[in-house]
C-alpha cells in the first residue's frame, strides 16, 4: 500500500480517491488523526510498482510513500 496524499479536509481526500478509481486505481482514504490520507493498494511484483508510479505521474501524482508491504483490505 502506498500513500500518495493526506488532506485535512475529507472532502478533498474523497475527491482524489475517486479521481483515481476512475483511472483504473484502487484507492482508499483512511482517517489518521485529523489527517484524511488517500492509499492506494497494490500487488505484485516491483515492475508493477513502476507502472502504477508511471500512471500516477501521468494524474500529476509524483511522490507516493509506501506504507506498508502487507496485503490490507479496502475499508
Amino acid at each position: 500500500m502506498h500513500q500518495v496524499a493526506a488532506f485535512k479536509h475529507p472532502a478533498q481526500a474523497e475527491q482524489l480517491s475517486a479521481r483515481l478509481q476512475a483511472a483504473g486505481i484502487k484507492a482508499q482514504v483512511r482517517k489518521d488523526g485529523e489527517w484524511h490520507l488517500v492509499q492506494v493498494l497494490t500487488r505484485g511484483e516491483s515492475e508493477d510498482i513502476t507502472t502504477l508510479r508511471d500512471r500516477l505521474a501521468a494524474l500529476g501524482i509524483e511522490k507516493i510513500i509506501l506504507r506498508s508491504k502487507k496485503a490490507v483490505r479496502a475499508e
